[in-house]
């Protein structure tokens, strides 16, 4: 990474050290709890496994990003009660916790180091675990295609489920310069947002876009993709970015993209203020009726304190037209409140959905 390289991986490496701190305790304590199974702890240790992830796939940290995706599949199966935390499976999870400690602190040299004994003793666990039916499953995955470009590979079911919660998927194109440097924001500010709102499936850069990075000359873009689910509707979705729409897309139930931009119905029409067509077109109107009443210069005072309220409350209806005009700023508030009652319902239907696998 050839901008803000070694603050942002500093601050990466030491929230994800962080993340792991009381991870030895935890994995024991679940352990102890047996079929008992505790989700609030359990939980705590599969956020910080997903935490870790996502930043390792902005960072480029394959072998972080592999390992704790794995260490996620099984704390997601024993969350589900798929799968009961006794010693072997502690154990394990516990040596690759040790190892994840171990990349993060060699963080320079991490995708060099040789985590396959690790990988294979997780992925035995979900497989051995899994039923008969349920390993085919596993393994179905579904390719995310751009441009005939596979973009990623991600698993149905996983998408499957993410739906069944009421979530709409999508991918989204983030640049690394334009959309988070420019900005002066981090990548670790854009994966706290999606967790806060939905699940982070997979993400990556396009190394193949930017080209040859061995060069001195800072690249134009750097592309970034993200697939992830919220329960964002396409024409909310952007709040979380706040960037050119035409790079989010919707991912059907085929797997095909849609651009959002492009499954907006057709809006009211909305502007800043009159435009000067209209006013000019109502002033001759408005002095004939004038003139015709002998009350001009009453009404012509009268007319200028009603555009001083109208201002007031930067808002204005034309009688007999179907379009409202809203002040921008107005429009941002509204936009805003609106964005926090979607984020407040999905917290509200995460609840619900932890209530009913409570009562199960």
């Amino acid at each position: 990474m050839s901008f803000q390289e070694d603050e942002t991986l500093r601050l990466y490496v030491e929230e994800s050290l962080e993340h792991l701190s009381n991870i030895e305790n935890d994995l024991l304590a679940i352990e102890s709890d047996g079929a008992d199974i505790n989700e609030d702890l359990v939980n705590k240790v599969f956020r910080a496994a997903h935490s870790i992830k996502g930043g390792a796939g902005f960072m480029g940290l394959n072998n972080i990003k592999e390992l704790s995706h794995k260490m996620e599949n099984v704390l997601g199966m024993i969350r589900e009660r798929e799968m009961i935390p006794n010693p072997e499976i502690v154990n394990i999870l516990l040596l690759a916790s040790d190892t994840l400690r171990k990349l993060l602190i060699n963080v320079g040299e991490s995708n060099s180091m040789d985590i396959s004994e690790h990988v294979e003793a997780l992925v035995g666990l979900t497989s051995n675990t899994a039923p008969v039916k349920e390993k085919k499953k596993t393994t179905d995955l579904a390719d995310i295609v751009m441009e005939g470009k596979t973009i990623f590979k991600v698993s149905k079911k996983d998408i499957y489920n993410a739906r069944k919660k009421g979530y709409f998927i999508y991918l989204v194109e983030l640049d690394l310069i334009r959309d988070v440097h420019e900005k002066n924001l981090t990548p670790m500010d854009f994966i706290d947002k999606i967790q806060e709102s939905g699940n982070l499936f997979d993400c990556r850069p396009d190394i193949e876009a930017v080209g040859n990075l061995q060069t001195d000359a800072m690249p134009d873009s750097i592309p970034f993709n993200i697939l992830f689910g919220t329960i964002l509707e396409p024409s909310m979705v952007n709040a979380l970015f706040d960037i050119d729409e035409r790079f989010i897309f919707e991912l059907k139930e085929d797997f095909s993209l849609v651009p959002v931009s492009g499954t907006a119905a057709a809006e009211p029409e909305i502007q800043e203020e009159t435009s000067p067509e209209a006013r000019e077109s109502s002033a001759p109107l408005q002095e004939k009726e004038n003139q015709a009443s002998g009350f001009g210069m009453m009404q012509d005072s009268a007319g200028d304190q009603a555009s001083n309220e109208s201002k007031k409350t930067d808002m204005q209806v034309s009688a007999g037209e179907t379009s409202l005009r809203v002040h921008v700023k107005l429009l941002d508030s509204l936009m805003n409140l609106a964005g926090e009652l979607v984020l407040g319902r999905n917290q509200l239907l995460q609840a619900i959905s932890l209530k009913d696998m409570h009562s199960v």
